[in-house]
């Protein structure tokens, strides 16, 4: 009988589940976590930590802020002026893309899949389509108000 190794794509789709499941639980990936994986895994620490940096949606420290923000930036989007809204919503919350306080984090996400809407932007996991100023202002004042 030959020794048959499981295919990478079925321990990938494994990893990305468990790492899903962590996040979900604590909500982010623990220092501690990525070394029982690298066991678990039989993964380096520096290719565990480049499968998670690799998608966006895994934060390896606790997210402080209250509400995430991601503004897509696909082709789609910039076609509908993307780079305008997302200057107007930097402004709007005093952030940078990738910085946060404590009650908001805003980041960029290459597409969210909402093409026909665009722009669009995803706010604490809901995609909002067809965003423009008024809208994303009258988003903002009711998560302000929770």
């Amino acid at each position: 009988m030959h020794n048959i190794e499981e295919p990478k794509s079925k321990k990938v789709g494994q990893l990305l589940n468990t790492l899903r499941s962590i996040q979900e639980n604590l909500g982010h990936i623990p220092q501690a976590s990525i070394h029982e994986l690298c066991k678990s895994f039989n993964l380096s620490y520096a290719e565990m930590y480049g499968f998670i940096a690799f998608y966006k949606d895994f934060r390896l420290e606790p997210n402080i802020s209250k509400h995430h923000i991601r503004l897509c930036q696909a082709e789609s989007c910039q076609a509908k002026n993307v780079k305008t809204l997302t200057e107007y919503i930097k402004n709007k919350l005093n952030l940078n893309i990738g910085e946060h306080n404590k009650d908001f984090f805003l980041d960029s996400v290459y597409c969210l899949g909402n093409c026909p809407r665009s722009p669009s932007i995803m706010i604490d996991g809901l995609v909002y389509g067809d965003m423009g100023e008024e809208k994303f202002d009258e988003i903002l004042n009711k998560l302000r108000n929770l």
